[in-house]
């Protein structure tokens, strides 16, 4: 019996592992979506970054002020530790909002705290901890938590007293007062839950059509609402209008260091919804777009000619005025009745400084000067808070409080390393000054910090001096953080009033310009980009090269030129644009090269087939990458991004950038590859790919690579394809490759629980065929004694 069960086991294994064949059939089928979150293994020299989903709203309820949650806010779940915490959050709600009595704030948290059985007669009327609550810097209620769990307050917001005093944002303020903790072996814990929000209701308030105020009321600093920029150009827009819209977006990348939502269409895609929902930025001549006439603008439309006072053939136009759909939207008009005057109000745009004297609405640019203009003349240096603007501050409480100084570098200025900030400020001389600190972070980067001693009670008559290092300002709005921690001595009772540092606006910023020359840098490398493109503090030396009447090419150039505005040092922007169609041998030989399209509307890749990463076929829209170790086939279909930075074979101290889609979504994933912090950080190498999830990047030269990144991009789009049967593959008709396999040749993965389960049920079943025989066997032997 033990061999008949041994045998049969056998039997069913070979036939289960080697004899059932198995057919798989890859086929070219539509492009797939990859999930957010998933992240593919790579190879040696790929790199991957995910793009997680953001918890917001959708834009109608934003705008009408629903469920702004705390978590939108870029808040987390917060604890705040007894006996005595604090909590601040910046609110930015929108300068055009006009509050109704019904703003509310409704507040989720929950209260964890365990009482000592010898304070339990204590405790009989014991309320609680007392929460109070302040909103830009007015008290508005307290409120005491008597039970552990969670609880949810609606608190009713002080419209009329509301002010931004942290530099044009809200602030929510909370503290913590637990003292009892103080008295008994316990410890309070309240979290202030990210779901918490705001209803923020609200009639509109007509924006501030004001050119003296640029980037405002396109760009407002912590809004709520996204700055919604939309560039709208001719339907058919010449070199020198499409260059004019490029330069514009590079202007308002370094006026915002690139935090617009910006998107760009034709004057007949401009739908109602983008008029709607979006400031809108018109660039072009007066007669290229109809819908100019029409607008009311303080210098008309007529004959198709800009008519302002005084103004010359080649002078350029630039205006602004309310929107008439939308009164929280303003509209810029950039134009000019010549190619030349159009290119003047553009680069006027691009200095990031437009001065309005007789009219608010309106100026009229004769003359800019390119190049690297000396700016003392216009940029104080030596400045104080006051002058920017600001009151004396006090920051208030227990833990840590924060207050933002805004102020803005014009293009061509260069900080030196000698920049200081000269702080007056006192501080409570009830602090613990052992643990308190004040703290300076410029640009997201903490420069310095300092503890407080007890000869800071009294202002000093000479402000405490904190050193500014050069590598942390930026081109544009910058952001100075004066950050203090205040820690008292535990246990000892104080209320919020009596934890103070007051700042004060006679604080002077001492920003000297640098004169030492701007260095250039090495040969082109993505994880380097934009280098060295940015290296020319003009852009003088760039060209983009765009293909004609594609759409999705116009909004990657746009959103690559605003990033490399953000980057830009120079005083003026002076980028040059021309259609694929146009590109001279000049062009070719003088400037470095940006190809925005679809590879199959770009010529002149057939013409750097030989030094790009990755060579396309004439007329292909596909990437050949057989000079990786495994070559695929992708369908003609497939949305792939293509990011190829190499050096230019016509001026090798030139460099070329291709930024390539083979379908217009294709376009738009690698604009954000190339302009979106959660890609660039990961780009690498001289070649790259994205699926507008994931970005793969190798170095072909350096030969880290030996992947086809295309296809890891798009894995079921592919064929593998062996040179031994490339002709076969391509003498069949359909696009389907059949195999037939065994199981060896298939991920053990999918197999091996299919084959665990096969060989259960066949033991189970020869166990059962073996008891039976033995029973029957049994049976027999009983039956033959019987018989006797």
């Amino acid at each position: 019996m033990k061999r008949i069960f041994i045998i049969t086991l056998s039997c069913f294994l070979i036939l289960g592992i080697l004899l059932i064949p198995r057919s798989t059939t890859t086929a070219q089928s539509p492009n797939p979506t990859p999930s957010a979150g998933t992240q593919t293994g790579a190879a040696s020299g790929i790199t991957t970054v995910l793009n997680p989903s953001l918890d917001a709203p959708d834009l109608a309820a934003l705008q009408r002020g629903e469920n702004v949650t705390f978590r939108y806010l870029q808040a987390i779940d917060s604890t705040m530790i007894g006996p005595f915490d604090s909590y601040y959050l910046n609110v930015g709600i929108p300068s055009t909002w006009k509050l109704t009595e019904k703003a509310m704030l409704t507040l989720k948290i929950n209260l964890d705290i365990t009482i000592p059985p010898e304070a339990e007669k204590v405790y009989r009327n014991w309320l609680g901890p007392r929460l109070d609550i302040y909103f830009d810097d007015i008290y508005i209620t307290s409120l005491r938590i008597s039970k552990n769990g969670d609880h949810t307050f609606d608190i009713p917001l002080p419209i009329y007293q509301m002010q931004p005093v942290r530099a044009g944002s809200h602030f929510l303020y909370m503290y913590l007062d637990a003292a009892y903790d103080c008295e008994f072996d316990q410890s309070t814990v309240l979290t202030v839950k990210a779901d918490s929000f705001f209803s923020l209701p609200h009639t509109p308030q007509e924006v501030g059509a004001n050119l003296n105020s640029l980037p405002r009321p396109f760009f407002q600093l912590s809004s709520i609402i996204p700055n919604q920029v939309t560039l709208v150009v001719p339907d058919t827009p010449t070199e020198k209008e499409l260059e004019a819209a490029l330069i514009v977006a590079a202007g308002f990348g370094r006026m915002t260091t690139n935090s617009l939502q910006l998107g760009v269409v034709t004057a007949s895609q401009l739908t109602e919804p983008i008029r709607k929902n979006s400031h809108l930025i018109y660039v072009g001549k007066g007669g290229s777009i109809p819908a100019l006439a029409s607008m009311g603008l303080p210098a008309n439309v007529v004959g198709g000619q800009f008519k302002a006072y005084g103004a010359q053939a080649d002078d350029g136009i630039i205006q602004i005025v309310p929107s008439k759909g939308n009164p929280e939207k303003a509209i810029l008009i950039v134009g000019g009745n010549s190619d030349l005057g159009l290119k003047k109000a553009a680069q006027a745009i691009s200095t990031g400084v437009v001065r309005a004297i007789y009219d608010p609405q309106l100026v009229v640019v004769s003359e800019v000067v390119p190049k690297n203009a000396v700016l003392q003349g216009n940029f104080a240096v030596d400045r104080s808070f006051g002058d920017l603007g600001y009151q004396n501050i006090t920051l208030s409480g227990i833990g840590t409080a924060r207050t933002e100084y805004y102020f803005t570098l014009p293009g061509g200025y260069r900080v030196s390393d000698d920049a200081y900030l000269d702080l007056a400020y006192t501080n409570s001389g009830l602090l613990d000054f052992d643990r308190s600190s004040v703290s300076l972070i410029l640009n997201g980067t903490q420069v310095n910090s300092v503890s407080y001693t007890s000869e800071m009670r009294k202002e000093k008559s000479e402000p405490i001096r904190f050193p500014l290092p050069d590598y942390a300002f930026i081109p544009g709005v910058n952001t100075l953080v004066v950050e203090a921690t205040h820690e008292v001595v535990y246990c000892t009772y104080y209320t919020s009033t009596d934890i103070w540092t007051t700042i004060f606006n006679k604080s002077r910023l001492y920003l000297p310009q640098s004169t030492e020359a701007v260095q250039t840098s090495a040969a082109p490398n993505l994880s380097n980009y934009p280098k060295p493109l940015a290296d020319d503090p003009e852009l003088s030396s760039t060209a983009f090269i765009i293909s004609r009447g594609n759409s999705a090419a116009l909004f990657t150039a746009a959103k690559i030129a605003e990033d490399l505005g953000r980057q830009s040092t120079s005083n003026i922007i002076d980028l040059k644009a021309v259609y694929q169609d146009d590109v001279t041998d000049d062009i070719k030989k003088d400037y470095n090269l940006i190809l925005v399209g679809k590879p199959a509307e770009q010529p002149i890749l057939y013409d750097l087939r030989n030094s790009l990463p990755a060579p396309f076929a004439e007329g292909s829209n596909i990437a050949d990458e057989s000079g990786l170790s495994v070559s695929y086939r992708l369908a003609p279909e497939t949305s792939i991004g293509y990011m190829e930075f190499f050096k230019s074979p016509w001026n090798t101290n030139k460099v070329i950038l291709a930024a390539l889609g083979t379908t217009p979504e294709g376009l738009q994933w690698t604009g954000k590859a190339l302009t979106d912090p959660l890609f660039t950080t990961q780009l690498t190498g001289n070649y790259a790919v994205t699926n507008g999830v994931t970005v793969y990047g190798i170095d072909t030269e350096a030969g880290s690579g030996t992947r086809n990144i295309g296809v890891t991009a798009s894995p079921s789009m592919a064929i593998t394809l062996s040179p031994a049967s490339q002709a076969l593959v391509d003498a069949i008709p359909t696009a389907i490759v059949d195999k037939k396999t065994t199981l060896f040749d298939v991920d053990p993965s999918l197999w091996v629980p299919y084959a665990i389960t096969l060989i259960t049920i066949i033991t189970i079943l020869v166990l059962i065929i073996i008891v039976a025989v033995s029973i029957k066997k049994k049976r027999d032997e009983n039956f033959k004694i019987h018989d006797r």
